[in-house]
This record gives C-alpha cells, sequence and structure tokens, in this order.
C-alpha cells in the first residue's frame, strides 16, 4: 500500500528517537528521558512479538500480540 514501511524500516525511526531522546538538553530532566525511552523500548518488543511483563521484566512470552492484550 502507498507510504507502507517495513517493520526494519519502522525500528530504525524508533531507534532514532530513542537517539534523538538521548541529546536532548539539559532542560530535559533524567527522569523524562528515562520515561521516554520505556515506552520506545515497548515499541521496539512489540515490534519483535515479545510481550514482556514490564511490572515483573524477567517474565515474557514470546508471541505476536493480538487484541486479547489491550487493558
Amino acid at each position: 500500500s502507498r507510504n507502507a514501511i517495513t517493520r526494519d524500516e519502522f525500528k530504525v525511526r524508533v531507534l532514532k528517537f530513542k537517539h534523538q531522546v538521548d541529546n536532548e538538553g539539559p532542560e530535559v530532566w533524567q527522569g523524562e528521558k528515562e520515561l521516554a525511552h520505556k515506552y520506545l523500548n515497548m515499541v521496539l518488543d512489540a515490534l519483535d512479538g515479545i510481550d514482556i511483563d514490564y511490572e515483573n521484566p524477567w517474565i515474557y512470552r514470546d508471541r505476536p500480540f493480538s487484541s486479547d492484550d489491550i487493558d
């Protein structure tokens, strides 16, 4: 379809966002950067098809997400 990108291209875009977060100026609090990285990492994990329980990050299942995963 028009304007479609591959999963790998999307991952590259997310990684570029993570780089931009790291390069924000000193006016951005470290906690804000950490929160941004947390959610960008969740996007990367979703793209990899890995569902991590972020309350207990040692537990994960290697399967695609489904609509049942949405709270």
